[in-house]
């Protein structure tokens, strides 16, 4: 290798380097929300906290409604195939008018039954769309997902008796809390970021990464309470009444639900209409 080349791409490799260090301190949702949280009084942290959580574990829904779109773009792309051979069959050369009738009509048969057929499709999944996108929807165990923040909201806001534990309502308490619009910016932002960066990756990566990430949040409102109570495991176990400082040791010892929820998206991407189960579940869809 001559010297200017070796220089070229000691170069390029420094360059190279460069850029992903950049990169991964702006776009990193690890190093992302370690910054943000790093800067909040005790109330936004715990807010804060609760605001990732509760936009994390609608990520499985997210994810079932982008697998539905691939499944159903497949399905219209088989439907397109059918469509494009009619058409090519349909090459102007007959021994007879009575074989360019017969001809003639099965084509038009067929581009008649993909187009049925196309029409079935989009009203399918719109349908499938409009029922995920409502809030009561559930994906899997979404309400266990829901409950450590459902209790930690229900407990600050003094709440009492039973509670339903839906998107909506834990939604609607949520907004009463201290700084919840700062709160929800940073989980946007976190959200924003795993889905420019792990998203579309491994899915075992993905999920690992999630887990990563909710582990890590627990701890980083730590500064806020008492070293006693975070080395004490039984210390506020049970529904914190009111205060801050119980709600952040109560959700660092209760991450294990969301952590089980976010193993649902490796379930959700085996989701194939080449396997018979969704595939079947798919074809009742269509013939509703």
């Amino acid at each position: 290798m001559t010297p200017r080349i070796a220089l070229l791409v000691m170069c390029l490799s420094l360059c190279a380097t460069a850029a992903h260090g950049e990169m991964s301190a702006e776009t990193d949702p690890l190093a992302l929300i370690s910054d943000k949280f790093d800067k909040l009084e005790k109330e936004t942290c715990a807010t804060a906290l609760m605001c990732l959580w509760f936009e994390l574990a609608q990520l499985p829904r997210r994810r079932m409604i982008e697998r539905i779109d691939s499944i159903f773009e497949r399905f219209r792309a088989l439907v397109n195939i059918s469509a494009e051979r009619a058409m090519l069959e349909n090459d102007g050369t007959f021994k007879n008018t009575n074989d360019a009738r017969e001809v003639l009509s099965d084509i038009y048969t067929k581009l008649e039954a993909a187009q049925k057929l196309e029409s079935k499709l989009e009203g399918a999944k719109q349908k499938l769309h409009a029922g995920l996108e409502k809030d009561d929807t559930v994906v899997f165990n979404l309400n266990n997902a829901l409950v450590t923040i459902s209790i930690v909201v229900s407990a600050l806001l003094e709440k009492q008796g039973l509670q339903t534990v839906s998107l909506t309502s834990i939604r609607k308490d949520m907004q009463n809390m201290t700084n919840y619009t700062q709160g929800m910016g940073i989980a946007n932002t976190a959200v924003k970021s795993i889905m420019e960066t792990w998203w579309n990756g491994n899915t075992a990566s993905l999920i690992n990464n999630l887990t990563k990430l909710i582990k890590n949040s627990s701890t980083l409102c730590d500064k806020h309470v008492k070293q006693w109570y975070l080395r004490n495991k039984n210390a506020y176990q049970y529904v914190p009444k009111g205060d801050y400082s119980k709600v952040i040791v109560f959700i660092r010892n209760n991450p294990d639900e969301l952590i089980n929820y976010m193993g649902t998206i490796g379930s959700i991407d085996k989701f194939d209409e080449r396997q018979p189960g969704a595939s079947g579940n798919i074809t009742k869809k269509l013939q509703r």
